[in-house]
């Protein structure tokens, strides 16, 4: 598409691949992973530097095991900046852990896409066909991470921190690591604002998509913490509902609607 003339043409032809992306997100959220990709494709066919498309193309590629097709989205990904592609081969080939820090943050202020595609080229890449001592806890914490069982894979993680002396190898470990807490905190940031917010439903519902990943210890303690809140309030809500209804006759309909959430 030559639209350099044309803003107007410019401006939809970038609204659409949005659309596209936007749309491949519902339907990976859902595991529609072929609906995801054909989405992806179109957003991709509109704008070939679409970042996030490809690093989400990427992504779904690597949950499929498809890691040639994973491999050649992120590296796309990662060479549409020069920037993006220097402190990915920096990641790749470093011998200190202190040549590589500097980098790593630097990537990190550039954008969660990025990171994540980083992280994902490095874990699978590094270790994942090369001998080494330590290679099956990696191999063991990624299948965990892939399974969504969080808590195992951090185990796993902690133990290569604790044995392992390669820095590429504790490299890897930890960008995953760190990856995986901040899942995690992300995730308990949304169930503490849909509790803030008076939305107890939909705090109980995010609490138990999280419970289902097995977080941490000490997340799925302030998790229970959390869900226990919501419920009690929940149930306050529904007593609150019931005593309106029995005083006016009013808010049958709100009244269904929270107890049967509830019971569901």
């Amino acid at each position: 598409y030559h639209c350099n003339k044309d803003l107007a043409m410019l401006r939809l032809i970038v609204n659409k691949a949005k659309h596209h992306y936007n749309l491949a997100l519902e339907h990976a959220e859902r595991n529609r992973y072929y609906e995801a990709i054909t989405e992806l494709q179109n957003a991709l066919d509109l704008d070939k530097s679409y970042v996030d498309a490809r690093v989400v193309l990427g992504t779904i590629h690597a949950k499929q095991n498809n890691l040639d097709k994973a491999a050649a989205e992120w590296e796309a990904a990662l060479a549409t900046d020069s920037h993006f592609y220097k402190a990915h081969q920096y990641l790749l080939k470093a011998q200190k852990i202190g040549e590589v820090l500097p980098v790593l943050k630097w990537v990190k202020i550039l954008g969660a896409t990025l990171v994540i595609a980083i992280l994902l080229v490095i874990t699978i890449f590094i270790y994942y066909n090369r001998p080494h001592p330590n290679e099956a806890l990696l191999r063991e914490a990624w299948s965990y991470y892939q399974g969504n069982n969080y808590r195992q894979a951090l185990t796993a993680l902690d133990q290569i921190q604790e044995k392992a002396s390669d820095q590429n190898l504790l490299m890897s470990s930890s960008i995953l690591r760190d990856h995986i807490k901040t899942t995690l905190g992300t995730q308990i940031a949304t169930v503490k604002n849909l509790l803030a917010n008076q939305d107890y439903i939909g705090t109980i519902e995010a609490a138990q998509s999280l419970h289902q990943v097995n977080p941490d210890e000490e997340t799925s303690a302030l998790l229970t913490d959390l869900l226990e809140q919501a419920k009690a309030n929940a149930f306050q809500q529904v007593e609150q509902l019931i005593q309106q209804y029995d005083k006016s006759g009013t808010g049958y309909d709100d009244l269904m609607i929270q107890s049967q959430k509830l019971i569901a």
